[in-house]
C-alpha cells in the first residue's frame, strides 16, 4: 500500500527523484508514531530483594540474595555455595554444595541441599605416582526412597594387583549401597560433610589393603529418571579366602611371565 501511494505521488509530480528518500523517511516516522500511540502502556512490577537461607538441616544458614518481581518464579531455582562460606571453616573450601529453592516465606527463600561435590583441583592434588586410583559411579536409594548418585574414589599406598583393585571396588560398592539404604538423605549429607561416612568406609576397606585416601567426590539426587538403580545383590561378591587370593595371584603371574622360547630368541638377536 505504501509503495502504491508513493508511486501515485510520483506520477502527479509531488515527489521528485531527489526528494524521494526524505518523503519515505517522513512517511515511515508518521506511520510508527501512529502505531505507538495505539499501544497501551503496561505496568512494570517493581523487583524486590529476597534472602536465600538453607533449611533446618543447616540451621537456616545465609546463602545469598536474589531480586525478582514474582516470588513464585524463585521456586525450583538452583544455587551453588562453597561450604567454607556456610561453615566458616577453611578446611571445607574444596566442597561445593548445590541447593534448590523449595519455598518462599515472606522475604526469605528457603533452599534445600540436593548434592555435594569435591573440586577437581583437590582430587588432582591427592593423586601421586606409584599409587593406584580406584573410582566408580552408580545409583542407589536411601532410606526415605530418594534416588541418589554416588561417586567415590580410593587411593592406595602403592601399586597393587588387578585382583586387589577389583576386590576393593566391589567391596566399596557393597558397603556404600548398604549404608545408604539404611540412612535418610539429610543425615547422609551431614555425614559426608563431617567425613563420618568416609572414615567408616575406609575402616572397612583397609582390611583388604592399606589405603591412603577413601573419599566421596560426589553425592546427590539423580536427575536422569532412566538411570539403573544398583543393589547389593547386583554387586559381584569377592572371595576373601586365602586359597582364592593365592589362585588369583598365580593366574596373574602366569599371564605376565614371558615364555622361555621368546627369551632365548631375544638373547640370540
Amino acid at each position: 500500500h505504501r509503495k502504491k501511494s508513493l508511486h501515485n505521488y510520483q506520477k502527479v509530480g509531488l515527489i521528485t527523484q531527489q526528494s524521494k528518500p526524505i518523503a519515505i523517511f517522513k512517511y515511515l516516522s508518521l506511520f510508527l508514531t501512529c502505531k505507538m500511540a495505539n499501544v497501551k502502556a503496561t505496568k512494570v512490577k517493581k523487583k524486590k530483594w529476597y534472602t536465600i537461607v538453607a533449611g533446618p538441616s543447616l540451621n537456616d544458614s545465609y546463602l545469598g540474595e536474589v531480586t525478582t518481581a514474582e516470588p513464585l518464579t524463585l521456586v525450583g531455582r538452583p544455587i551453588s555455595v562453597n561450604m567454607m562460606e556456610i561453615m566458616r571453616d577453611p578446611k571445607k573450601q574444596h566442597l561445593n554444595m548445590r541447593f534448590k529453592i523449595t519455598s518462599v516465606q515472606g522475604e526469605k527463600a528457603v533452599a534445600e541441599p540436593i548434592s555435594i561435590e569435591e573440586s577437581n583441583s583437590y582430587i588432582k592434588r591427592l593423586v601421586r605416582r606409584k599409587r593406584d586410583k580406584i573410582d566408580s559411579s552408580f545409583v542407589c536409594t536411601t532410606a526415605d526412597n530418594k534416588i541418589v548418585r554416588v561417586k567415590y574414589f580410593i587411593l592406595t599406598f602403592s601399586n597393587t594387583k588387578n585382583s586387589i583393585r577389583t576386590r576393593l571396588s566391589n567391596s566399596a560398592k557393597d558397603i556404600i549401597i548398604r549404608a545408604v539404604r539404611k540412612t535418610n538423605f539429610e543425615v547422609l549429607m551431614d555425614d559426608i560433610v563431617s567425613y563420618k561416612f568416609q572414615y567408616y568406609l575406609k575402616d572397612q576397606l583397609k582390611k583388604i589393603y592399606p589405603l591412603k585416601t577413601c573419599d566421596i567426590r560426589y553425592f546427590g539426587i539423580e536427575i536422569n529418571p532412566k538411570a539403573k538403580v544398583l543393589t547389593s545383590a547386583m554387586v559381584v561378591q569377592a572371595d576373601y579366602t586365602k586359597e582364592a587370593v593365592q589362585k588369583e595371584e598365580s593366574e596373574e603371574e602366569s599371564e605376565i611371565k614371558i615364555p622361555k622360547e621368546e627369551v632365548a630368541e631375544s638373547a640370540s638377536v
